[in-house]
This record gives C-alpha cells, structure tokens and sequence, in this order.
C-alpha cells in the first residue's frame, strides 16, 4: 500500500471506523505525535505491515495524516466544521501538535456558531478561555442537550454557573411599581404602570430564552421603554425602568465565569458576550 502524502515506504497501515485503510510511516507518527497509538503490538509480529485499528473516520485519518509529514499542511479553512470538531478531538487525543494550533484557533473562532461543541471539547482539554468564549452561548439549552454533550463533571459545573442568570431573572421579575401621586390629598396612580408592564414582561422573556444577553440588557432593553405616558410626573416615570435595567446589569457583572466554577476557584466576571 502506498502512502498519498509521499513515496516512503509504508509500514504501517491505518484502518478508519468506516473500514479503510491508509499508508502512513512509523518514524513520522513517532516524530509529530506524542501520544500515537504503539505500532509494536499493532498486529502479529510474522505481519510485514503494522495495522493500526483507530476510531476516527477516513476524513479525520487523512487530515490527521497530512499533518505528521513534512509537507504543507492542509488549507484549514476549507474544512467543515463536523470534521474540525472531529480533527480537534484526535490531534489532542494523539497529540499531534502541528495540528493542535490550527484546531485550537479554528474551534475558538466558531465558539459564538457552535458553542456547546466548542465548549464540551474545550472542557475535556482544559482550554478554559475559549470555554468562557462558548459557555454564555449555551445557556439556552435544555439540560438533556447539555448533558449529551458534556457528560457528568462538566455537566455539575455548567449548572453551577447557569443558576446565578437564572437567579438573576427570577429576581427582576419582581417589576418596581411606581408610587402614587398625591392629587388633591388623595393617591392617584400613575398611569406608567400599565405602560411599562408589557415592555418588562417582553425584557424578561428574551432572558429565559437567551439567558446570556443579560451582559448587553442596559443597550436593547433601554429600546423598550416606551415614552412616558403620565400626565402628572412626565417623564420622571420613566426612572425606575432604568433603575430596573442598571440593576440586571450590575447583576450581570458579578456572574463568574465558567472557567471559575469549573474549577471551584474564587469568583472572575466573564468576558461580555456580542449582543
């Protein structure tokens, strides 16, 4: 069997999940890779050709395999996301560090598009900036989602560190009432309370949709608000709406990031989320 990447004798065959099989060299796999599967007890040793049975897939063995030879390496970006996620998880697994790089930047950059992937493989592998970068994306999620791809420990983390949005939330629903006026010795309300009760309500559902965008709520919740609609206090109605909003915000500040939780550590703020 020949290998594609080069004409070196090959002396070790690769065989993917789905049953192919790949040339490749031994001295490459020993030099690139420092957790490489030992061709010694690959097969019986009246075996002229070590066969190597891995898990991964032919389009992960064959990336995998450009990147432990001294060529140019392969033009990530064309690569889908499906197969990085795979790739990822190999050259850590492996320990191919030529590629290791490479998957590192490419799942940091997609931890906004795909941030449970991203942040189940970044826990497994202790890349906690880029678990910060993806776990505020991921708060939405139902538990049974996040419990298939995080698994166990991950999993008691990822709780510990949702529930101070979610306690956040809980607490603002409790909307300010705005006080009475005193008309003619007698308490009117004011007419703002029923006006400002469908912009709040509006507010709090977007949260328990998407629990992150608490980080940007002072910015499109204040879009909400609608003009003051009371005769007697004008404008000054409009207040503790605010005051409503800048507390979520302060709130918001003091939610520690998953990296922290993680590891039981002290408390830190996370990096805002984009809106």
């Amino acid at each position: 069997m020949a290998c594609n990447e080069c004409n070196d004798k090959v002396d070790v065959i690769i065989q993917s999940s789905d049953g192919l099989l790949h040339g490749a060299h031994s001295r490459n796999l020993e030099l690139y890779s420092g957790a490489f599967p030992s061709t010694s007890f690959a097969s019986p040793a009246d075996c002229e050709v070590n066969i190597l049975e891995l898990t991964e897939t032919s389009e992960v063995v064959v990336l995998m395999l450009k990147y432990v030879h001294n060529r140019q390496q392969p033009n990530s970006e064309e690569i889908k996301f499906e197969v990085m996620v795979d790739l990822a998880e190999a050259v850590e697994e492996y320990q191919i560090y030529s590629a290791m790089e490479v998957c590192r930047l490419h799942m940091k950059n997609a931890a906004v598009l795909h941030p449970m992937d991203v942040l189940a493989w970044a826990a497994r592998h202790g890349y906690m900036e880029i678990a910060d970068l993806a776990a505020p994306g991921t708060l939405g999620l139902t538990l049974e989602s996040v419990w298939r791809s995080l698994g166990p420990a991950p999993m008691a983390s990822w709780i510990f560190y949702r529930e101070p949005y979610m306690q956040a939330i809980r607490e603002a629903s409790q909307r300010p009432e705005l006080p009475n006026h005193r008309v003619n010795n007698r308490d009117v309300p004011c007419d703002w309370n029923s006006r400002y009760q469908k912009p709040t309500l509006e507010i709090l559902s977007e949260l328990m949709k998407d629990p992150q965008r608490i980080h940007t709520v002072n910015t499109w919740g204040r879009e909400k608000i609608p003009p003051p609609g009371c005769d007697i206090c004008t404008g000054q109605s409009v207040s503790p709406m605010i005051d409503w909003l800048n507390s979520l915000a302060n709130k918001a500040r003091t939610i520690p990031a998953f990296s922290i939780v993680h590891r039981g550590g002290p408390a830190r703020t996370q990096p805002t989320p984009t809106q």
